[in-house]
């Protein structure tokens, strides 16, 4: 028992306590530097999601599926840029804090820093596809392709803005499924953003078939007459019936005739006007007893 005590006794003078006292003062002082970095993020990200925010309307939930554009936003700064940079300098500020306090814990970050930027060059090139989704996320962001909540239609997938980021954007259908579109296909593809504009022009198509009478002028005017009666229809004047293709072929080798209803509705009720036009055509058509070959939007 005293070979034990002696040996503590012997182990405990050896050691430097001012030394070890030191340590842990500069890893409690590291703890507070990043509190206070972590702190100040925070803050920071909410202070920068409240700007131009309209004081009149309810605090949406945080888990709301479809974010609702703020009326005041401008092309400048959007609830989308407002978002977007709100996490971006979040993230910084917390770097920063993790490296103030590395070196309080004598950490030499310079080494860090080189080793940190040799990995990053390793892996731009290594993942080339993710750094041109990365850039193409910039154009959209500089160019304000869109923003949260708005309605776009992408490589035939219409949806509402829900995420974005550089790499990819989240966009959430009709019918409820979620999407996500590389921020390279949106760059590069043609863009439709629906709700850009207050009021917009559809087309709604319908495939007939050839193998049946039909009065096209009496027709096209029936369907033009009762499409003027939607409620979605802004202007009734600038409704009208076109026969499309007079000579389509469908796969099964019957021929088709294509007739398209264009109609000015909002915006707003893009899916709603679309779903109110087409049920009208189709009424149109069962009552007329004319067979519907294909029928699509």
């Amino acid at each position: 028992m005293s070979y034990i005590i002696n040996f503590i006794s012997k182990y405990y003078n050896s050691i430097n306590k001012e030394k070890i006292v030191h340590s842990i003062v500069n890893f409690l002082l590291s703890i507070i530097i990043f509190i206070l970095f972590y702190t100040f993020a925070k803050i920071s990200v909410n202070k920068i999601q409240k700007i131009n925010v309209n004081k009149k309307e309810k605090k949406e939930k945080d888990d709301l599926i479809i974010p609702k554009p703020n009326p005041e936003d401008n092309q400048i700064f959007s609830q989308l840029h407002r978002k977007f940079f709100a996490e971006f300098i979040y993230y910084i500020l917390i770097f920063i804090g993790i490296i103030f306090a590395l070196t309080k814990l004598g950490v030499n970050i310079s080494s860090l820093l080189v080793i940190l930027g040799t990995i990053g060059i390793g892996l731009a090139f290594g993942f080339q596809n993710f750094v041109k989704e990365i850039i193409s996320g910039i154009v959209i962001l500089v160019l304000n392709y869109f923003n949260l909540g708005d309605l776009i239609k992408v490589n035939n997938n219409i949806g509402y803005v829900q995420k974005f980021n550089l790499a990819n954007t989240t966009i959430i259908t009709n019918f409820g499924e979620t999407i996500i579109i590389p921020n390279s296909l949106i760059s590069s593809d043609s863009l439709t953003n629906i709700t850009k504009n207050k009021s917009i022009f559809v087309f709604i198509p319908a495939v007939l078939s050839n193998n049946q009478k039909i009065n096209y002028p009496e027709l096209l005017n029936m369907i033009t007459q009762k499409v003027k009666l939607s409620k979605f229809v802004i202007d009734k004047n600038e409704v009208v019936t076109i026969i499309k293709d007079m000579a389509r072929v469908i796969e099964t080798g019957e021929a088709g005739t294509t007739i398209a209803v264009k109609a000015k509705i909002e915006s707003a009720n893009y899916f709603k006007a679309m779903n109110n036009i087409r049920l009208i055509v189709r009424q149109t058509l069962e009552e007329k007893d004319i067979r519907l070959f294909d029928y699509y939007a």
